[in-house]
Order: structure tokens, then C-alpha cells, then sequence
């Protein structure tokens, strides 16, 4: 893939070049975690202020009723409003990091027979591989459900994507 996106004026077009290759494909969740992880980390750094993040979204304790808005009425944000954007941009961050990385933290969860013997002295098939295979089935669970909802915040606040 090769992109070239020029710097906007105000007075002509953006230059918006934008070349994809086959292998791109193959998989694109990958390739696309590879440009989205350096955007949202400038983002994070670089970023003005916060949308409205649901509070379904957020851990309890940062939730709008922990700390409400003195006059909302005016305008006010509550005591955890930019808050709960850097926790949605650290989950979206990290979801984009697993993925472009190819999901290094996912091998933690399981072990076969190769994982306690030396690959020389295995002699072995399938079946017994997979025999001896362990696997914190709890632990795997919880770390895709992580990933599909670091992707699931990506997809809703895709349009708040601005600050």
C-alpha cells in the first residue's frame, strides 16, 4: 500500500493518492491497524478536547453520575468527561496495537506439546498435539472480547474522530 495525502488549503483540492496492492488484502484488518495505530496515538497526544462518550462505554467509576456537570445547562462538562475519551482512545490504541502487531498477547493463553519439550525431540502428530494442548479458555475469551470491542468503540466514535 502506498499513501500520499497532501497538506489541505483552503483555496484547491487535497491531494489524496491512494495505491493498493493485492497482499494488502490478505489481511486487511492488519494492514489497516498498521495506519490507524500511528493516527490515534497522534490523536491522543495532539488532541483539543472530547466528545460525549457514552457511559456504557466506560469503566464505573467513570461514568457521568460519579461526577455530574455543576450547569450542564451552560455547557459544563462533568468531573470525568475527558476522561472517559482517553480511556475509549487507550482501548481503540491498544485494540490497533494487537492487530497490527499480529495479536502477540493471544499465544499467552495456550501451550502444546511443543511448548514443553525441545521441537527435536518431537516425533509426534496432530492429534497428539493437540491432546496435550492447555488453554485458559477464560483468559482467551476475555482477550477477544477485548480486541471486538476496541474495534466496536473504533466503529462508534469513528465520527469523533476530530479532537
Amino acid at each position: 500500500m502506498k499513501v500520499d495525502i497532501g497538506y489541505p488549503e483552503a483555496d484547491k483540492p487535497q491531494s489524496i493518492n491512494v495505491v493498493i496492492d493485492d497482499y494488502d488484502t490478505w489481511n486487511a484488518d492488519h494492514t489497516l491497524a498498521n495506519i490507524i495505530l500511528p493516527v490515534l496515538e497522534r490523536l491522543k497526544t495532539s488532541k483539543q478536547g472530547a466528545p460525549h462518550v457514552d457511559d456504557e462505554d466506560v469503566p464505573a467509576e467513570m461514568r457521568s453520575i460519579v461526577s455530574p456537570a455543576k450547569n450542564p445547562e451552560d455547557g459544563d462538562t462533568d468531573g470525568t468527561w475527558f476522561l472517559r475519551w482517553d480511556y475509549v482512545l487507550d482501548e481503540m490504541i491498544w485494540t490497533m496495537r494487537e492487530i497490527a502487531n499480529h495479536r502477540p498477547t493471544e499465544n499467552t493463553f495456550y501451550k502444546t506439546l511443543y511448548d514443553f519439550v525441545e521441537s527435536a525431540d518431537v516425533n509426534t502428530n496432530l492429534k497428539e498435539v493437540l491432546a496435550n494442548m492447555q488453554i485458559d479458555e477464560k483468559g482467551y475469551k476475555a482477550y477477544h472480547e477485548r480486541l471486538q470491542r476496541g474495534c466496536v468503540l473504533f466503529g462508534k466514535y469513528f465520527q469523533c474522530l476530530w479532537t
